[in-house]
């Protein structure tokens, strides 16, 4: 830390100062965090691998197999029934699973029963949003990776899947793609919504998948939004390598495709629903009879109800779904 940090932080120089020479301390203090995270969003922070991290159960990757790397973030100390449906969907559809718990601490108490059939569970401390967990995780795995037939990585910010779980996957089995996107997105630039990517045996060989994990690191959410999410397709296609999106924007210019048109992605065999937009609905797309477009499209409403009810008890109410009920 910078000498002049450290002063303008200490409240007793600061309280032993007049008025104006304290004021110029405070004033000190805030530019150089302003600045500080300016850097931060431009340059980034640590590698991702340094964030601290703990094998509860190391995995064993068979060659040929199909992989999931799949992040979740431990909410009061447990993982939530939405998470733990989604991994196990996974693993029920022939994946090896490889879970990553991002917890504020390796001494944090999780109950990680409910993932016993995770073939390896991963506990890392928040460091670089997904992109780090991912990053970090395919490297401590290690050049095994490599032998798998196909790696997927997702994360829990999704609900669901829903029935038409499987014929994505098959859809996904059948691309002549090394990279697959589930949603294109053309928000600053075309890219693939990050919650799941596919990564086929070309892709795991290659230099630029080797460069681009490799490279994580930490950073604000703008930072890793801007030089990984959006900037990861092109890199890969600069590199010789195909890329597909399985639901593509075409000429639909939506901010978010999984917020704004997210009852065409339905109806387009798309198996998820993004909490994001059952809980915040931040562009006020329509919600009226979501659960009948849900059902439609195969999602148990059971278990759906479930795993949203779980979520409110730590995000705070009324959500927007909530709220779209009533109208």
């Amino acid at each position: 830390m910078p000498p002049a940090l450290r002063v303008a932080m200490d409240r007793s120089v600061i309280a032993h100062c007049g008025y104006h020479e304290g004021w110029m301390l405070q004033a000190l203090y805030r530019r150089i965090r302003l600045r500080a995270r300016i850097e931060s969003i431009r340059d980034g922070g640590p590698k991702a691998h340094r964030a601290p991290a703990r094998w509860v159960r190391r995995p064993t990757i068979k060659p040929g197999a199909r992989l999931c790397i799949f992040v979740v973030l431990a909410r009061g100390g447990r993982l939530l029934p939405h998470s733990i449906d989604h991994a196990r969907a996974w693993h029920d559809a022939g994946y090896d699973v490889v879970i990553t718990v991002v917890v504020d601490s390796l001494d944090q108490s999780i109950d990680t029963t409910p993932v016993d059939f995770a073939d390896g569970l991963l506990l890392r401390v928040n460091r670089g949003y997904d992109f780090g967990a991912w990053a970090a995780t395919i490297r401590l795995i290690g050049r095994t990776l490599a032998e798998s037939s196909i790696l997927a990585i997702a994360n829990d910010s999704v609900v669901g899947p829903s029935s038409s779980f499987g014929a994505m996957l098959y859809r996904v089995a059948g691309s002549g793609a090394d990279l697959v996107g589930l949603v294109e997105s053309k928000e600053r630039a075309p890219h693939f919504q990050s919650f799941v990517l596919f990564f086929k045996q070309n892709a795991l060989r290659s230099r630029v998948f080797r460069r681009f994990w490799n490279g994580v690191r930490s950073g604000e959410r703008e930072y890793v939004v801007n030089n990984y999410e959006v900037t990861m397709r092109s890199r890969f296609e600069a590199a010789g390598l195909r890329t597909e999106p399985l639901h593509a924007a075409g000429d639909l210019l939506w901010f978010n495709p999984t917020i704004n048109g997210w009852r065409a992605l339905l109806d387009a065999g798309f198996p998820y629903l993004k909490v994001q937009l059952l809980r915040d609905n931040p562009h006020h797309s329509p919600l009226k009879n979501w659960r009948e477009a849900a059902a439609r499209s195969g999602f148990d409403l059971l278990r759906l109800e479930h795993q949203l009810e779980e979520l409110e008890r730590i995000g705070g109410s009324p959500w927007a779904f909530r709220i779209a009920d009533q109208e």
